[in-house]
């Protein structure tokens, strides 16, 4: 996040040989004439004039490429502008608060872009020239060369590199202002792009979780414990990707329920992609699963068979028994999607527990989230207000 000290407009007009000096209160003095601009307290997405996409990390950790990728809303795609002084600035990616970087000081054309730790190097240092129609190119302040979508692909994943300025199309970039990061807020309490991030607050835990094979990029934010949500960029092949989620431990045996009520409000896509939102129970000893999907989109389906169809907890279910590594798994669909609502979990458990499918278990973890399977391109997947009654 930047600094309030850093928070003066920015206008630069380099075209034409000009510069902004630094002024001793540490603002910027601006050259006259200028057209394109930037604020060092704004995020840009950086569009590519040839193609339309936008550059991207490829990553949350140090020497992750810098791709073009379609647009989307991920912090991944989103930059500012931090001074270096004498008229240069490093892009700070918002995902990681790492820099644009001339990956190991490499001075020739066609010498990879990668993010890396800001050590203010002069291989992350960029100057701005001004082509018009706020539309900007990138000089890199070792090597002299330009920022460049190499060999002029349009296509997802191209690479970013540095060639010869020539004022190219694929060497221009028009600044769009962004607000928040993938579909949160402009400063959210908490975010992180690790495969593991989480974070702990009054007794609740929200976990990114990219734990299946052949996942992609997924960045996660929170306001709160309680709204929170994920930009998730998986391929389209067959497996589940991921369980971005929000987890209570509760500790007590089914037949000790007392109070076990959750509301949900979500904003999801519903076409392109593949996964459902559910809630996810465990035994204390994680060897019985019950899940409970209140909506779910695309080629998505429950573990084992189908057993019955059931009215409990406030809604009707359709209910499949199956297993896997040594787990239990007690699948309940919802017959049509929902995307907010009231569900009693502690009748649905009793409800297995009656009916003999189920011992008198300790239920431990109660997690809510998106299961991903598949949301190329970029998909924005939100939790508007959730609350969990345990008693």
């Amino acid at each position: 996040m930047s600094r309030s000290t850093t928070r003066s407009t920015l206008r630069r007009l380099l075209a034409g040989g000009l510069t902004a000096a630094l002024a001793t209160t540490g603002a910027l003095t601006v050259a006259t004439g200028a057209s394109a601009q930037v604020s060092t307290g704004q995020y840009y997405q950086l569009i590519a004039v040839h193609s339309g996409k936008a550059i991207q990390i490829d990553g949350p950790g140090a020497g992750a490429m810098a791709v073009q990728w379609t647009p989307g809303s991920g912090a991944n795609q989103q930059f500012r502008f931090e001074p270096s002084g004498s008229g240069y600035y490093r892009l700070v990616a918002r995902h990681s608060g790492m820099v644009l970087d001339v990956f190991n000081w490499n001075p020739n054309n066609g010498a990879e872009i990668r993010q890396w730790t800001d050590l203010n190097g002069t291989n992350q240092q960029w100057s701005i020239v001004d082509r018009g129609n706020n539309q900007i190119s990138l000089i890199n302040r070792f090597s002299g060369k330009a920022l460049d979508v190499w060999e002029w692909s349009t296509a997802n994943g191209a690479r970013i590199s540095q060639y010869d300025s020539t004022g190219g199309a694929n060497q221009r970039f028009q600044l769009v202002p962004v607000d928040g990061g993938g579909s949160g807020p402009g400063n959210p309490v908490w975010q992180s792009c690790d495969q593991w991030g989480n974070w702990q607050t009054g007794g609740w835990t929200l976990y990114n979780n990219i734990w299946g094979s052949g996942a992609g990029s997924q960045c996660i934010w929170a306001n709160s414990p309680t709204n929170w949500g994920v930009h998730a960029d998986h391929p389209n092949t067959g497996g589940v990707k991921s369980y971005p989620n929000l987890t209570r431990w509760y500790g007590r045996q089914i037949s000790q329920i007392g109070t076990a009520t959750s509301s949900f409000n979500v904003t999801v896509p519903t076409s392109g992609v593949a996964f459902t939102s559910t809630y996810d129970i465990w035994s204390s000893d994680n060897a019985h699963e019950v899940m409970i999907w209140v909506n779910r989109y695309g080629p998505v389906g429950a573990i084992g068979s189908y057993q019955t169809t059931v009215t409990v907890g406030g809604h009707t279910w359709d209910f499949y028994l199956g297993g896997h590594s040594g787990i239990t798994v007690y699948s309940f669909l919802r017959q049509g999607n929902v995307h907010s609502g009231t569900v009693d979990l502690g009748a649905v458990l009793r409800w297995l527990h009656n009916s003999g499918r189920i011992s008198n278990v300790t239920i431990g973890d109660v997690q809510f989230g998106f299961e991903i399977t598949s949301s190329a391109g970029g998909r924005d997947f939100t939790v508007n207000s959730y609350s969990l009654n345990l008693s």
